[in-house]
């Protein structure tokens, strides 16, 4: 709610601040950088950066905060938060998802890829899996292995089988001839010493032949690269292990993924919901119709998250206005909007109860959310279902109104070419 008051840009939008230099300076883990005193402080009675912590279901988000060149571009090539860092692109942000807690709340498991990564897998990740192959089978097995996938190979094309299929058998007898082929070039290598011009020519023959069995054994077996991979990682609240620590990388010599890192705990259930529903009544009906159950248990779903969401935030209750409408007749209107909250009630107190089962008190019950219902007369509805409607209005006290701005005092207008002065005021 605060920060739907703050009127000033938000990050990514021209004009907006771009304070990653200045920050990043301030995170540096150097003697003489005496902002990091006051940082930690700030962050600590904020709660984010190595304060932070999400709760199962929760989540971090890493923020990388940008920096402009003299154009005004904004960047996120530079790390100001740790010095040395090569200059170049980073993420604009991080997420992970905590999905598991010990139990006594001090380390967490969470959910992660790396979508921002954009290079592909390395050619050292690739060598230790032909090294692997390599360690595993000898020139024989090979060469041995690779003749049956190409007699398998051979009987499924004669038998018409997918194409996939035989592509794969194909791919895999490559591999293992490619495979192959590296331990018969490195055979060769031995004869020479490596004072032998020889051996210059050998080693070429094995780099060339490890190269070939790199591209072979990644189309035979596709490995994903990073940036489609998903991991658990686990953190905790000692120092140097937090979400922020990790991320960060500010005392390991590793290259982060994001520079100049705000860490947040990104929280569930925050998500504005449909503030209006309508439930339809047939002529001379004043009890919810069998369809509408569908509506009254989605509107009920929504009312329970919301409720235990503001709760645990510290915001108020939702509040729910149930306006029933009739034809010429306000009574029928009544007794649809006592019909309506009587039915949303009974939902909404079942799922309070389910939600908080087993949970440690204080609950949040149905007589906490305020409910009231109300009647209108419909005169002259061209359509008479619209007459025959109840609405059920809620305001989840989420959204905020920006401030106004406030009107010079008489006989003291604003300077000429200065807007007026905008004040908030504190809730």
């Amino acid at each position: 709610r605060q920060a739907g008051r703050d009127p000033r840009f938000t990050g990514g939008v021209v004009g907006a601040p771009t304070p990653g230099e200045a920050y990043g300076q301030a995170l540096r883990h150097t003697q003489d950088n005496a902002l990091r005193g006051p940082l930690t402080r700030a962050a600590a009675r904020a709660g984010v950066n190595e304060f932070a912590w999400a709760e199962v279901g929760e989540g971090y988000l890493i923020q990388s905060v940008s920096t402009t060149n003299d154009g005004g571009a904004q960047l996120f090539t530079h790390n100001h938060a740790k010095p040395g860092d090569p200059v170049g692109p980073h993420a604009p942000y991080h997420f992970a998802q905590v999905v598991l807690a010990s139990e006594d709340g001090s380390h967490q498991i969470t959910l992660e890829n790396e979508t921002h990564a954009r290079t592909p897998i390395s050619v050292e990740q690739l060598d230790a899996v032909v090294d692997e192959n390599l360690d595993r089978y000898d020139e024989d097995q090979l060469k041995a292995l690779a003749q049956e996938s190409e007699d398998r190979a051979a009987t499924a094309r004669s038998d018409d089988a997918a194409p996939a299929e035989i592509a794969r058998l194909e791919d895999f007898a490559r591999a293992a001839r490619a495979l192959a082929a590296v331990h018969e070039a490195e055979h060769v290598r031995w004869y020479f010493t490596e004072d032998r011009p020889e051996h210059a020519l050998a080693q070429r023959e094995v780099d060339q032949a490890r190269a070939r069995a790199r591209d072979a054994v990644r189309a035979a077996a596709p490995v994903l690269d990073d940036k489609d991979q998903w991991f658990f990682r686990a953190y905790s609240k000692r120092p140097g292990e937090s979400a922020h620590a990790v991320n960060a990388a500010l005392l390991s010599r590793r290259s982060p993924a994001v520079s100049n890192p705000l860490t947040t705990v990104a929280l569930h259930g925050h998500a504005l919901r449909p503030d209006r529903r309508t439930v339809r009544f047939a002529e001379q009906q004043h009890t919810p119709p069998a369809d509408a159950d569908e509506n009254l248990d989605a509107l009920a779903l929504s009312l329970a998250r919301t409720g235990l969401w503001n709760h645990a935030n510290g915001l108020p209750l939702p509040t729910v206005t149930v306006t029933g409408h009739g034809n010429r007749s306000r009574a029928s209107g009544q007794k649809r909007a006592e019909a309506v909250g009587k039915a949303l009630g009974e939902r909404l107190a079942r799922l309070l109860r389910t939600f908080q089962d087993g949970a440690p008190g204080p609950h949040v019950r149905l007589s906490d959310f305020t409910l009231t219902l109300d009647a209108q007369r419909v005169r002259r509805a061209t359509d008479p279902d619209r007459g025959r409607t109840v609405t059920v209005d809620i305001d989840d006290h989420r959204h905020t109104s920006p401030p106004a701005p406030s009107r010079p005092a008489p006989g003291h207008p604003a300077p000429a070419g200065e807007p007026p002065r905008t004040e908030a005021s504190a809730r």
